[in-house]
């Protein structure tokens, strides 16, 4: 297996609440039609503000992610998106272990996200930091909007 690539240049901080609407922002270009909108993008923030990263380049946002301390133990990323102009950088990879990194001071089992069966490209991400799939949920986000359960292992 060939070596991961690098991490992106890209400077890794904790959110403000100042770079909610840019992270809104960026979520809408990611996503289309699915990004959360400004109300879910403040409440993922709200949640666990120490585990909300935010990736920048020169030329401002590049992706953010938001992950969270379950009930169970569990440690959630609960969503991350990375700038349509910034994918293939390694923005995804320096945010996903950065987040990883910020859960460990909840001392989390293992970590888990979800991801769409068809996007590739962040399932390959996900594996090459040593999560495995752990099932499929049917209509996780509504009808016909499958998700596979990804986890990692918390040492």
């Amino acid at each position: 297996m060939p070596a991961p690539p690098p991490l992106s240049p890209a400077r890794v901080r904790r959110a403000a609440a100042r770079d909610l609407p840019a992270v809104t922002a960026l979520d809408a270009r990611a996503y289309a039609s699915e990004g959360y909108g400004p109300f879910v993008v403040r409440q993922l923030w709200d949640l666990s503000p120490e585990t909300f990263l935010v990736a920048e380049g020169d030329a401002g946002l590049l992706g953010y992610c938001a992950a969270a301390r379950a009930t169970d133990g569990s440690g959630w990323i609960l969503s991350l998106a990375t700038d349509p102009g910034a994918r293939g950088q390694g923005v995804g990879r320096a945010l996903t272990v950065a987040a990883i990194a910020a859960l460990r001071a909840f001392a989390p089992r293992d970590v888990r996200l979800t991801v769409a069966p068809g996007n590739v490209a962040a399932r390959r991400l996900y594996a090459s930091l040593g999560f495995v799939a752990a099932g499929l949920e049917p209509d996780y986000y509504g009808p016909g909007a499958d998700r596979l359960v990804m986890v990692r292992a918390q040492p």
